[in-house]
């Protein structure tokens, strides 16, 4: 297997240039600038991202590390006019999301405004919540929020009953300043947030709990 260019790093794998973005991203306080030779690793990463021309636009000043929209740390890039915007470092080894993808993200994305309601409220005047499933105290960064079943059991279960397909669902294009994915039809984005909020039953868990669920519920 040929050796992976990344920036100025040569990588063996896929996993091995994933795993130094990760310990860069680790490796700063949140707000923080990178500095070089970090920097060099994310731009050439970023280089590598499907969406890559969109992301660096007129081109880049600066990366830095903070969090995106549901709270997670990632790299944020700010370009030479000032404008800003943020990426995965997974997105960027892997695949652009196809249809289905989208339109399970965008299934979520939509939700994010309860979800982030409902932690904020777990934390309200308490500096940790118990693990649902172990119950060790978590503080805000640690606590992921989880859907019991899964979301994507509430997810079919609301296709089943407006009778559509994950297929079906047209999801809108990305545009700058737009960091997720939303509903093309508006009307079944409110008909989705209604079931949800209706139906949904969220918990609190550890990310390594979460982990054994397949990732976030």
């Amino acid at each position: 297997m040929p050796d992976l260019v990344v920036g100025p790093y040569l990588f063996k794998t896929k996993k091995a240039a994933k795993d130094e973005c990760k310990r860069v991203l680790n490796a700063y306080s949140l707000g923080a600038t990178l500095q070089e030779p970090d920097a060099g690793l994310v731009l050439g990463a970023l280089e590598l991202h499907g969406g890559a021309e969109h992301k660096i636009g007129c081109g880049v000043a600066s990366f830095q590390v903070e969090v995106d929209s549901y709270g997670h740390r990632c790299f944020w890039l700010t370009r030479l006019d000032g404008s800003r915007t943020y990426f995965s470092y997974k997105w960027c080894f892997d695949k652009p999301p196809d249809g289905l993808q989208r339109a399970r993200f965008a299934f979520r994305c939509e939700i994010q405004a309860q979800v982030i309601a409902f932690k904020t409220e777990a934390f309200q005047g308490r500096p940790s919540v118990p693990c649902a499933a172990t119950g060790t105290p978590l503080d805000w960064n640690s606590a992921n929020v989880d859907h019991e079943p899964p979301l994507r059991v509430l997810r079919d279960t609301f296709l089943a009953a407006v009778e559509m397909r994950l297929a079906d669902v047209v999801v809108q294009p990305w545009c700058e300043g737009e960091h997720r994915y939303l509903f093309a039809d508006r009307r079944l984005a409110t008909v989705w947030q209604q079931y949800h909020l209706e139906h949904a039953r969220l918990q609190i868990l550890s990310a390594e709990e979460n982990s054994k669920k397949g990732g976030r519920g």
